[in-house]
């Protein structure tokens, strides 16, 4: 009985160091995440400059493509499954909607966004008028 034990354990630690990804793989579920989630600016209406780490897993076999919404060319592109990420420096000056989309058709699989926030909102006093009194 332990001998047939021991066997089945050797069987299954061989599986998991031959196919880890593969095993993997199968069990994760669909996600995709970024972090930083916020970039945060000086002033509003400013640009901010941020490097950006996005992480997601796809289980299904297939071509993909990561878009920046509303650029119609993809950051990138993959075929196949398991768990990615794409780090870039980006420039924002609103929040922004990242997609994982099957290549050449326009459906979103997964969807993240980036949030913009300032420090200090502009004031609705415009400065420049003139004063005489």
């Amino acid at each position: 009985m332990a001998v047939k034990f021991t066997r089945s354990v050797t069987l299954l630690s061989l599986l998991l160091i031959l196919m880890p990804s593969q095993l993997v793989a199968d069990n994760q579920p669909w996600y995709l995440k970024v972090e930083p989630n916020r970039c945060i600016a000086l002033r509003q209406g400013q640009t901010c400059y941020q490097t950006l780490v996005f992480k997601w897993s796809v289980p299904a076999e297939k071509e993909y493509c990561f878009f920046q919404v509303p650029d119609s060319r993809p950051l990138t592109c993959w075929y196949g499954r398991g768990v990615l990420s794409y780090k870039g420096n980006f420039e924002l000056d609103r929040s922004t909607v990242y997609q994982i989309r099957i290549k050449d058709k326009d459906v979103s699989v997964l969807e993240t966004k980036v949030k913009v926030a300032w420090v200090y909102k502009t004031d609705r006093k415009n400065y420049s008028e003139w004063r005489l009194f």
